[in-house]
C-alpha cells in the first residue's frame, strides 16, 4: 500500500507549531488541489468563523499575482507577503558577463506562472 506524503497544509501547520504557535489559532484547509479550490474551500472555512477580520496572503512572489486574483474573485480581502525572492548582488563584477545556469533554471515558474494566470482568466478562476 502506498503511502500518502503530508499535504503543504499539514507541513506548515507542523512549522506553526514549532514557532508556539496555539493549535487553537491554526485554521486548516486541507482539501484543495491548486489555487482556485484553496480560495474557495478558504472563503467556506471562514465562513464558519466571522470573528476573523483581516487575512494576509502568504505565497510564492512568482505566484502572488494568480493567488491574489482568485482569492479576490472569492471575496476574501487580504493584505499579502511573498515568501521568497530571487535576486542577487549588483555588483559589476567580470564574472557577471559570462552566463551562468542558475538564472535559466527558474525560467520554469516565469512561464508555468503566466501559463496559469492565462488559464485561470479564461476559465474564470481570477
Amino acid at each position: 500500500m502506498r503511502k500518502v506524503q503530508a499535504t503543504e497544509a499539514q507541513d506548515i501547520k507542523k512549522l506553526l507549531l514549532l514557532a508556539g504557535v496555539p493549535e487553537k489559532d491554526i485554521l486548516l484547509e486541507n482539501k484543495s488541489k491548486n489555487t482556485y479550490e484553496n480560495a474557495q474551500f478558504t472563503r467556506k472555512l471562514l465562513t464558519r468563523h466571522p470573528e476573523l477580520k483581516s487575512f494576509i496572503l502568504i505565497t510564492s512572489t512568482f505566484h502572488m499575482r494568480r493567488a491574489t486574483a482568485c482569492f479576490e474573485k472569492a471575496g476574501i480581502a487580504h493584505a499579502i507577503f511573498p515568501s521568497d525572492f530571487y535576486s542577487n548582488d549588483r555588483l559589476f563584477r567580470f564574472e557577471s558577463f559570462i552566463p551562468a545556469e542558475d538564472p535559466l533554471s527558474e525560467w520554469h515558474n516565469l512561464f508555468h506562472e503566466i501559463g496559469g494566470y492565462i488559464i485561470y482568466k479564461i476559465v474564470g478562476y481570477c
